[in-house]
C-alpha cells in the first residue's frame, strides 16, 4: 500500500466555524461548492413501523450558507433563507446554484415535492425542480445538463413512486426539468440497481460505475462509449484520466485508492493501490468523497484536499 500525501486546496474554517456540512460538490471547472446548516439539524428518519425514512423538510425552514472556492480562493460566500427541503448536494447551474434534496416524496398525482431547489447569486430562491426520489450524485455540466444519479429505493420504487423517475438509475435533465437522456444498460452486463459512483468531465461525456456487477461505463454524446469488468466492489468515487481510473473505497476498504488501467476489450488491470496521508504520514479518513474529471476531491477535517490521478502514479 502507497502512500499519497495531501495538499490542502480548500480550507472550510475559512466561513467560521457556525454551521454543519451538509453538502460538497465540485462544478465544471474544479470550483468547490459547500453548503452549510446554519440552524440546528432536522433531518432525523421518521419511525414508521420499523422502516427509517430520511426527513424531507424540516418542521421549521433552515437557513444554508453556501461557499466556493477555486484555486484555493474563497470567491463567493452567500446565505439562503427560508428553505423548506434538507438539502445534501450542491452544484452551480448557470449563474444561478441548484440544491438538493435526496428524497422525494409523491403523496399523489398533484402533491409531488419539488426537490431541486435553484437560488441566486444574491441568496434569492428562485424556482424548483422535480428530480424524483433516490437521488445519489449530481453534477452539473458547463452547457447545464444536469446529471443526476439514483440509488436502489430512487430506481425500484419508494415514498409514493410506483413508476420512480429515476428507474433507469441515470438521468440527464435539462435546466427546465425536461429529460434529456435515460441510461439503459449495454449488452453484456445487467442493468442499474444502484448508481455507487458518477464522473460528468465534459459536457459530452459521463461515467458511471454501479451495483451489482460494478461495470465502469463511458457515455459519450448520450450513447455508450465503452464498457470495463473491474476488480474493485463497493467504491464511491473515481477520477479518469486518459486510460486510468482512481477508485476510492471498496467494500474491504472504505479508505483504500485503487488504480486502475483500461484495457482493450473492456478488460482492466490494476496498478497499484493507495492511501491518502497527512505531513506526519498518517493515514486520512475520508468524510466525503467527489470525483469530477482527473481528480478526487477529499473532505477531511475542515479541509478539502485534491488528489489527481497522475499524483498516485508518481507516488508508485
Amino acid at each position: 500500500m502507497r502512500p499519497v500525501r495531501k495538499s490542502a486546496n480548500v480550507v472550510i474554517d475559512q466561513l467560521g466555524s457556525e454551521g454543519n456540512l451538509v453538502a460538497m460538490n465540485v462544478g465544471a471547472n474544479g470550483t468547490i461548492y459547500i453548503a452549510l446548516a446554519l440552524h440546528p439539524g432536522d433531518t432525523k428518519f421518521e419511525q414508521l413501523g420499523r422502516a427509517m425514512f430520511f426527513k424531507t423538510q424540516p418542521d421549521s425552514p433552515q437557513r444554508y450558507r453556501i461557499g466556493a472556492w477555486q484555486h484555493g480562493q474563497l470567491i463567493f460566500d452567500v446565505t439562503t433563507d427560508q428553505e423548506m427541503f434538507n438539502v445534501t448536494d450542491i452544484q452551480p447551474l448557470g449563474d444561478e446554484i441548484l440544491l438538493v434534496c435526496p428524497r422525494c416524496r409523491r403523496n399523489s398525482e398533484s402533491d409531488i415535492e419539488q426537490n431541486g431547489r435553484i437560488y441566486g447569486r444574491d441568496g434569492e430562491f428562485k424556482r424548483s425542480l422535480l428530480f424524483g426520489d433516490g437521488i445519489r450524485d449530481v453534477q452539473v455540466t458547463a452547457d447545464q445538463k444536469i446529471w443526476v444519479s439514483y440509488f436502489d429505493e430512487g430506481i425500484f420504487g419508494n415514498y409514493g413512486w410506483n413508476s420512480p423517475l429515476g428507474s433507469s438509475g441515470l438521468v440527464a435533465w435539462a435546466p427546465d426539468g425536461a429529460k434529456l437522456y435515460e441510461f439503459s444498460a449495454p449488452a453484456g452486463v445487467g442493468s442499474m440497481a444502484d448508481c455507487y459512483a458518477l464522473n460528468v468531465p465534459s459536457n459530452l461525456d459521463a461515467w458511471c460505475y454501479y451495483y451489482d456487477e460494478f461495470p465502469l461505463v463511458h457515455i459519450q454524446n448520450f450513447k455508450i462509449a465503452g464498457v470495463w469488468r473491474v476488480d474493485v466492489a463497493g467504491a464511491h468515487a473515481f477520477a479518469v484520466q486518459d486510460e486510468l481510473v482512481l477508485f476510492h473505497g471498496s467494500y474491504d476498504d472504505p479508505e483504500v485508492m485503487h488504480l486502475i488501467e483500461l484495457r482493450d476489450a473492456g478488460r482492466t488491470r490494476e496498478i497499484g493501490q493507495f492511501r491518502l496521508v497527512d505531513e506526519e504520514g498518517t493515514p486520512m479518513k475520508a468524510e466525503r468523497v467527489v470525483g469530477r474529471g482527473s481528480h478526487l476531491y477529499i473532505a477531511a477535517g475542515q479541509e478539502v484536499f485534491r488528489v489527481e490521478v497522475g499524483a498516485c502514479l508518481e507516488a508508485g
